[in-house]
């Protein structure tokens, strides 16, 4: 009966990691139920999931999505966070852990690179958000694109003085 029961956990959460590609593991040791619900109502509000999952079936499931060996992060009672953006998960759970001191940061698996320990998830809270490198990279685009417009329009506009400058018939009695 249990393989039956593994197997059916393992779709459960190879259906849960679907369109994600990397997760926060947290350990949760002494957090009553009234915590644990506060920690899954503040997650939600903020976009973001979490799955507390058995470790042996969560690293068979890692494997089988392609996220490589996740057993360097399974090695207590574990459970995942995920969003859209890993690095708002990261810096959600580390300002959540000011709070809660009983959460714990195992570590994290972002696009299948293992990330271990928390002092490594609180440096991925620091790094920019997805949000954030988009508006810093379009940010540059406009700036060298204006710089770009800028020194063509002031060479257009010297050769087009020069021209003007050429075309104009000379007045020899204004000088005289």
């Amino acid at each position: 009966m249990p393989n039956f029961v593994n197997r059916t956990l393992k779709k459960d959460y190879e259906k849960f990691f679907d369109d994600i590609s990397s997760v926060i593991a947290i350990g949760y040791p002494g957090m009553d139920v009234q915590e644990t619900n506060e920690l899954r109502a503040a997650l939600k509000k903020a976009g973001f999931k979490m799955k507390f999952l058995r470790n042996r079936v969560a690293a068979k499931s890692f494997e089988s999505k392609g996220f490589g060996n996740a057993e360097t992060i399974l090695n207590r009672q574990t459970a995942f966070c995920v969003g859209a953006d890993i690095v708002a998960v990261a810096r959600f759970l580390v300002d959540f852990q000011k709070k809660h001191e009983k959460v714990l940061l195992h570590g994290a698996l972002v696009d299948g690179v293992s990330i271990i320990g928390e002092e490594s998830v609180k440096r991925l809270s620091k790094t920019p958000t997805k949000e954030e490198l988009k508006s810093i990279i379009s940010g540059q685009t406009i700036s060298l694109g204006s710089r770009l417009s800028g020194a063509l329009l002031a060479m257009g506009g010297k050769v087009a003085s020069q021209i003007k400058q050429k075309a104009e018939p000379k007045d020899e009695s204004a000088s005289a």
